[in-house]
């Protein structure tokens, strides 16, 4: 059975939020999305660049759920990406973990909210995770991955029999979302269904103990992308942070 349960999130490094966004409330960022693959624009880093997005980041519910599971309301968001698979979709994601694809980003309290646009099920390919692969939040040995069809991604970590037997389906209903830890394995299948498979991922971090280096962040040949400073008392307000708690306030 999946975890449901926040208190747990330290140990297990996932949790599942059941009372998430209304699917009314998404349909027009999914239809963002599917506007966006039909006119090849890209999917990355929305937040930075779409006021609406930006908001969507900045929900109470997701933000409250941060603070359950960090257990900080001291938070701090750089990243965000829409992810689709198609119907009758080859491509797959490999075990891999988070962390070790943002060089700008260090510390332990890293995190990805994975935000349902469509219901997710094993039948067309949710994320699966292992849980505990976080302990002692180790960067694993990353292992590229020969060119082949149907990988998204060019390298993936080596997982043992026992992991890969332990991974839980994140099975998710439109306007659900899961918090797992940057460090956490997870990986996906290809899409064998008939339905599409939508998620947008957020990356969030404790104010307090996530460092960011400014001048690595960034987006492609972009300058550097800001970094959003969506809850918490001040403590956590740094130079060249960029004050959005007042958005949280538009839902």
């Amino acid at each position: 059975m999946s975890n449901e349960d926040p208190s747990r999130f330290p140990e297990l490094g996932y949790c599942l939020f059941r009372d998430g966004l209304s699917p009314a409330a998404l349909e027009p960022y999914s239809a963002y999305v599917d506007e966006a693959l039909a006119e090849g624009r890209p999917l990355g880093e929305m937040h930075a660049f779409v006021a609406s997005w930006r908001s969507l980041c900045c929900h109470p519910k997701i933000l409250r759920a941060l603070e359950a599971s960090l257990g900080t309301p001291e938070l701090i968001l750089f990243f965000s990406s829409a992810f689709v698979k198609q119907p009758h979709d080859a491509k797959r994601v490999d075990w891999h973990q988070d962390n070790t694809y943002w060089p700008a980003i260090s510390g332990t309290d890293v995190v990805t909210v994975w935000i349902a646009l469509d219901d997710v099920d094993e039948e067309n390919s949710c994320m699966n995770v292992v849980p505990r692969s976080h302990a002692g939040y180790r960067e694993l040995e990353m292992i590229p991955v020969e060119e082949e069809k149907g990988a998204m991604l060019g390298r993936r970590v080596e997982v043992t029999a026992e992991m890969s037997s332990s991974a839980v389906p994140m099975i998710l209903k439109t306007g659900e979302f899961s918090i797992h830890d940057s460090h956490l394995v997870h990986g996906s299948a290809p899409n064998h269904s008939s339905r599409r498979r939508g998620g947008y991922t957020i990356r969030y971090g404790n104010a307090l103990t996530t460092k960011v280096d400014l001048a690595l962040h960034k987006y492609g040949d972009h300058e550097a992308l800001p970094v959003y400073y969506v809850r918490g008392e001040g403590t956590g307000l740094h130079d060249g942070y960029v004050d959005v708690r007042a958005l949280s306030g538009e839902w």
